[in-house]
């Protein structure tokens, strides 16, 4: 059987499109569980009215302490033996059951696939992501990992062994599972895209910036740099520092060319001053390059 968990609060707007999407399926073998967080929009007025048509969707309401919680409280309420979760905004894609299904058939442990990115105005981008534990921690890299859920199916037993999603990572639990998955059990990459991210304004993973994020993000994953070969170490702190510093000036350049917008001068300055501290031979010719493309001039 095929557990499906949602984790859900206040999301009147996409939960019966979620629904549908998991019966869509057309898989006579799965749950679903939905665990909703004490929404107080419409939410569950829709769960329970499906709930009580379909038999095959189990569901609680109350509160938690965030997402984690919920995923793992989801776990438990569960009985199936492939795990997948499905937040309440996105989207399997037809056939995604039964993509996955032959693999763990064979005796796949972790099925990942390809997950396509749908942003606000329309325009979208496939992740295709990397499976190998060392290449998943460059989480700065372009498709280092699934950045989804909604990409990847497990046995129960990788989680049970695992111990669910750390309830104290608020804003990558998705990657640390992953990674501690890694390091026990072999990921397998298929090539099917599986599901649909929503990066809607509003959401999480949209609405988090700043390079004060970047690094509250992912600076979790240095306790996995213990399992790693020296010279690896050496190589990824490297990189990680200069993608940093690349964030940083490119921040602190669009900073600038806002404040200088709102005639806000001594801010522009400032701001000025401490990116060419930063960085004094780049920071001309990067600034320059901004400046122009921001105010409807070619690049330099």
């Amino acid at each position: 059987m095929i557990s499906v968990i949602t984790p859900v609060y206040n999301g009147e707007r996409f939960i019966k499109s979620c629904i549908r999407n998991v019966i869509d399926q057309g898989c006579s073998d799965v749950e679903h569980i939905i665990v909703d967080g004490g929404s107080t929009d419409g939410t569950v007025e829709i769960i329970n009215r499906y709930a009580a048509t379909y038999d095959h969707i189990r569901w609680i309401s109350e509160q938690d302490n965030g997402q984690s919680e919920a995923m793992n409280r989801g776990f438990k309420m569960s009985s199936g033996d492939i795990i997948g979760y499905l937040n309440v905004d996105d989207y399997f894609n037809p056939g995604a059951f039964d993509a996955v299904l032959p693999y763990f058939d064979q005796g796949a442990q972790f099925v990942v696939g390809r997950v396509k990115i749908i942003k606000d105005d329309g325009s979208s981008f496939m992740n295709d992501p990397k499976v190998d534990f060392e290449e998943m921690l460059h989480w700065w890299e372009d498709n280092a990992y699934c950045v989804n859920p909604v990409g990847y199916f497990y046995q129960r037993d990788v989680q049970e062994a695992v111990g669910g999603f750390n309830v104290e990572n608020h804003h990558s639990m998705d990657l640390e599972f992953l990674l501690e998955a890694s390091r026990n059990y072999t990921l397998t990459k298929i090539d099917f895209c599986l599901g649909v991210f929503r990066l809607f304004e509003g959401t999480k993973t949209s609405t988090s910036a700043g390079i004060e994020y970047y690094d509250k993000k992912f600076g979790f994953c240095d306790k996995y740099l213990a399992y790693c070969d020296p010279e690896y170490v050496k190589d990824y702190v490297k990189k990680r520092k200069k993608y940093l510093k690349q964030s940083l000036e490119q921040e602190l350049t669009e900073k600038i060319i806002i404040n200088v917008k709102h005639r806000s001068h001594l801010n522009a300055f400032a701001l000025s001053l401490r990116l060419f501290l930063l960085n004094p031979i780049r920071v001309p010719y990067r600034l320059m390059r901004y400046i122009f493309g921001s105010l409807g001039g070619s690049n330099p």
